[in-house]
């Protein structure tokens, strides 16, 4: 059953299909071919072997019609019983004479002469013209004529092993070929079925290749008409999600520009009114304006975020060391705050290729993290390692988040506490993808750890 299993799941390939259903059709014509053959070769064969019966039965004819009966009665009587003719026959032929047999026998059904002794009985009885005998195992056919000068009629027999032989090894000799052939066959539409699938295996690998905000046209693959169904429609399924996202960009965008005015009028009034209230309410209206301040990040994140997705400036040389001490002088009194410092173990003169705004960006979201969830009065490390740069934050032992999702847009694990939108992961993602930079974030027992590779 297993093997069973194995096999149909071989057969999820379409080439092997293929490959199996052209060797099962040429087998079965083989087959169909082989049995026409050996149909029209028996045909063929009792018709070459039945005029050679007649014909020796016109030699034998015309041999006795030189002799009257009485002739040959005396001459048959005058000679021994047990006399055999003598004549030296190669040994390859020998097994051919033994297959053929003559009776001779007058018109009243004496014999008088019958090269088998089973000849002799009375259960064979003469037959003119073309018949079959059935002498024990084996198959005879039979050709029997009458001579009216002698009055001596003749049977001429020929066993069925004659001719089955002969039918059997020119239908072997005909099918051996084709079945040598297979193989021949079944290298030659493999190779033909890897050749011709080498199309899907560009196509397969252009697919894979392309950045997932690339929507650009497939093109270079309408060598085969099979191939050219499938990179239409998938350049029809890209256009259809470029437009999609497209649309989506567009409202996201759209609807933050649109909420930052009334959202900062919210914020003037909840303001104002915090201006002019007692303390009593001014408790109230405290946490409304804290809400209101995470309103307004989040829509700048949403902004940030769809300006990350478009496309970059072209890249240029940096020194990658003077861009971290530039965000780093941004944040460091967010860090002071909360009482951390920071570790910088830069080379001054390592460069990157990149984007200075994008860089600028995620560099500004990464420490703003590091700040934001590393524990109170800790120390936040940046190491930069040949082509990567290292940034380490301590954090609790107790802290649970999912490191595989600490990538997806407003995941924030465990930290719902804590101010933030769940952007800033995502952002610095996003901009790392645009400017070939891998990022990987990891975590030991008591830090989180991002490594940025250029």
């Amino acid at each position: 059953m297993q093997k069973l299993t194995q096999f149909f799941s071989k057969l999820k390939s379409i080439r092997r299909r293929i490959l199996l259903t052209v060797s099962v059709v040429y087998l079965f014509g083989s087959s169909v071919s082989a049995l026409w053959i050996y149909f029209e070769v028996s045909h063929e064969v009792d018709e070459l072997f039945d005029a050679e019966l007649i014909q020796q039965a016109h030699t034998m004819n015309a041999l006795i019609s030189q002799f009257e009966l009485g002739n040959i009665s005396q001459q048959l009587d005058a000679t021994e019983s047990n006399a055999e003719l003598v004549y030296h026959t190669p040994e390859w032929l020998q097994d051919y004479e033994r297959k053929l047999a003559i009776r001779l026998e007058t018109v009243s059904g004496d014999v008088i002469y019958a090269s088998r002794d089973w000849l002799n009985s009375e259960k064979i009885q003469y037959t003119d013209g073309i018949s079959e005998l059935q002498q024990g195992d084996s198959y005879w056919y039979v050709f029997g004529a009458t001579n009216l000068k002698s009055g001596l009629r003749m049977l001429v027999l020929q066993e069925d092993d004659f001719r089955a032989e002969l039918r059997g090894d020119l239908t072997i000799d005909t099918l051996v070929p084709i079945l040598l052939m297979l193989p021949v066959i079944i290298w030659l539409g493999w190779w033909s079925v890897n050749f011709n699938f080498a199309s899907f295996q560009r196509l397969a690998k252009t697919i894979r290749s392309k950045p997932s905000d690339n929507y650009e046209q497939l093109s270079g693959f309408d060598d085969t008409e099979e191939v050219a169904v499938i990179s239409r429609s998938l350049n029809h399924y890209l256009s259809r999600v470029e437009q999609s996202f497209a649309r989506e960009k567009r409202f996201s965008s759209d609807a933050a520009h649109e909420l930052r005015t009334p959202v900062a009028n919210l914020k003037l009034r909840i303001q104002n009114l915090i201006d002019s209230s007692s303390n009593v309410q001014k408790q109230v209206l405290e946490p409304l304006m804290a809400s209101v301040n995470q309103l307004i990040r989040l829509i700048d994140n949403l902004l940030l975020l769809s300006r990350t997705e478009r496309q970059m400036n072209s890249k240029v040389v940096l020194k990658l060391a003077r861009q971290v001490r530039e965000v780093v002088a941004l944040w460091y009194e967010k860090a002071e705050q909360k009482e951390q410092t920071f570790e910088l173990r830069l080379d001054d003169t390592a460069t990157v290729h990149s984007d200075p705004d994008l860089l600028h960006i995620l560099l500004s979201n990464l420490i703003d993290n590091a700040i934001k969830y590393g524990e109170f009065g800790s120390a936040i490390t940046i190491e930069q390692r040949k082509q990567a740069l290292v940034i380490t934050n301590q954090v609790s032992e107790q802290t649970q988040f999912d490191i595989d999702r600490v990538g997806e847009r407003f995941y924030r694990g465990g930290h719902l506490d804590i101010d933030g939108t769940g952007l800033g992961l995502s952002i610095v993602s996003n901009i790392a993808e645009q400017l070939d930079i891998r990022v990987q974030f990891s975590r030991s027992e008591s830090a989180f750890i991002c490594t940025l590779s250029f």
